[in-house]
């Protein structure tokens, strides 16, 4: 079963399906952050109540395994600026499920809700270090936009221009 631009921001696909977080996710999306060596407790739900993101959970069979947020407006307008460009987020796949090309789907997710938000383009960060994700990104089209040094360490920023959704004339 495949539903896309279902109300409420899901996508379901067989046995997979990505919705919005809710406020009670807290939890959910902490243990996706520790399942990958995050130890920051900030899960995106706090901006997410404040209008400045999206944060999204990937179930498998009712199971939560990866979570990914759209940021509209973020602290460096490089990257998202709430009105040409969005910064897709803390892109996480629980290890045990990494392989599947969930952390596609839910890059594809999260691209196509920026383009029905009307950005040209989108950023993503990814750990200087995380070759395998920025091989992932790079072969979907990403490009190197700066570095920048974090608190945690360097990251790679990279954008991609996004095709408008075409206008039906009919």
């Amino acid at each position: 079963m495949l539903a896309l631009g279902v109300s409420g921001g899901e996508e379901e696909r067989n046995d997979v399906l990505i919705r919005e977080a809710r406020a009670d996710d807290h939890d959910v999306v902490e243990r996706l952050r520790f399942s990958v060596g995050w130890m920051s407790p900030d899960t995106g739900l706090a901006a997410m109540a404040r209008g400045l993101s999206k944060v999204y959970i990937l179930e498998m069979s009712g199971k939560p395994v990866a979570s990914g947020a759209l940021v509209y407006k973020g602290d460096d307008d490089d990257l998202a600026d709430s009105r040409e460009r969005g910064l897709i987020s803390n892109l996480i796949v629980d290890p045990a499920y990494q392989g599947r090309g969930l952390g596609s789907r839910m890059l594809h997710f999260l691209e196509e809700r920026a383009r029905e938000q009307g950005y040209a383009q989108v950023t993503i960060g990814v750990d200087a270090v995380n070759t395998g994700a920025r091989r992932l990104y790079q072969r979907e089209g990403y490009r190197r936009l700066k570095d920048k040094l974090e608190a945690w360490g360097e990251v790679n920023y990279l954008y991609k221009p996004l095709e408008p959704i075409p206008v039906d004339t009919a």
